[in-house]
């Protein structure tokens, strides 16, 4: 009896021991890493013995199923050359290499992933499982596509481009671009930086080019953001796409008309290119040609109906003008209080405004009236 006594108890012992050994705590940081295919991976982590015995360290292994078994390799790693360690009752050790997975070069984009698991116990030829801890290996395809490839400076319209990242968005994504094309970028749109971030959680991420309005007629020019590749990421379909950057309407009309003189004074809003007696703004906002004489194109007042009236067609491309009809009797003060804009049921031709001096021909002495155009979003 004693000596089943003492083979019970020392299977009792034996028995505690083998519980104690699973109070091993693994906590790896980070556990989910971005990476493209082809590269190697250190995961670092700490170890903690959280039992009432010392605990030996033997081994680490990883378990992986299905496309990571295919695509991840698990290498040998610095911890583990010298095995086994000892951990001492609420002993821990932090290690920067934990353990090392390679994401082979074939490996489409894609998330992957598995368990680490270290064996060991009370002895240098334990092999229990002490503790497991999951870990990822994020493979991402980054795409760049101009959602809003047309800016302007009149606004002034931003145009956008989304970045955007395939798989899983458990973790923040740093992406490297660069800025290319004819808009000089801090100069012709607001600054934009080298790298940005996909944050957690998201899909994408929003880059603005959003043009710095001046008054220089430079004609289209573009800003083209690229996707530099990084070891966080592969390449996707798309890695680099575009916007549009216009003038404001009038800087675009000269720009049109004037070429490389576009911003000469004579091709200035208030300049007259042809010598003509009619200033170029006043051309753009008529749609009349800026390069040919043609005073008897301008508009005139008339008497309808006992009403002085003034017609003009605006040019519809001319968003960035305001037009003002005013009224005067003396030809040295003018205002718009005096007029109203009359209702046509079929104007010809279409498009036509027409506004007359409100008070009728035959109780005025005299009136005058006139157009005056001016530039908005100066």
């Amino acid at each position: 009896m004693r000596n089943w006594c003492a083979i019970l108890f020392a299977l009792c012992a034996v028995a505690c021991l083998d519980s104690a050994r699973a109070d091993v705590t693994i906590s790896l940081s980070p556990s989910v890493q971005n990476s493209a295919r082809g590269l190697e991976l250190v995961f670092s982590g700490t170890l903690t013995n959280t039992s009432a015995g010392k605990v030996f360290l033997n081994d680490i292994v990883p378990t992986l199923s299905g496309a990571s078994a295919t695509n991840l390799a698990f290498q040998p790693n610095a911890f583990f050359s010298n095995v086994p360690g000892v951990l001492l009752p609420g002993e821990s050790y932090s290690n920067d290499e934990l353990f090392r997975v390679l994401l082979t070069g074939a490996a489409p984009p894609g998330d992957y992933g598995g368990t680490v698991t270290v064996r060991g116990g009370a002895d240098i030829f334990a092999d229990a499982d002490l503790a497991s801890g999951p870990f990822s290996v994020l493979s991402p395809a980054v795409s760049v596509a101009a959602t809003d490839a047309s800016a302007s400076e009149f606004g002034p319209d931003p145009g956008v481009i989304v970045i955007s990242r395939t798989g899983s968005t458990a973790i923040d994504l740093p992406v490297a671009i660069a800025i290319s094309g004819t808009a000089v970028n801090g100069i012709a749109f607001g600054l934009v930086p080298a790298s940005l971030n996909i944050p957690a959680g998201s899909r994408t991420a929003t880059v603005m080019i959003a043009p710095l309005p001046n008054n220089l007629a430079e004609g289209d020019r573009t800003a083209i953001l690229s996707l530099n590749l990084t070891a966080a990421y592969n390449a996707g379909l798309s890695i680099s796409d575009g916007v549009i950057i216009h003038d404001k309407p009038a800087d675009a009309w000269r720009f049109e008309n004037f070429g490389a003189s576009a911003n000469d004074p004579a091709a200035a809003d208030g300049g007259d290119w042809e010598g003509d007696g009619i200033h170029n703004l006043l051309e753009f906002a008529l749609a009349l040609d800026p390069k040919e004489s043609d005073p008897q194109a301008l508009p005139a007042a008339l008497v309808a109906d006992d009403y002085l009236t003034f017609s003009f067609v605006p040019n519809s491309a001319a968003a960035d003008v305001q037009y003002v009809v005013e009224a005067s009797t003396s030809l040295v003060s003018w205002n718009a209080d005096d007029v109203e804009e009359v209702s046509l049921l079929d104007p010809d031709p279409p498009g036509v405004r027409t506004f007359r001096y409100r008070f009728p021909v035959s109780e005025t002495s005299e009136a005058f009236l006139r157009l005056r155009v001016s530039r908005t979003n100066l």
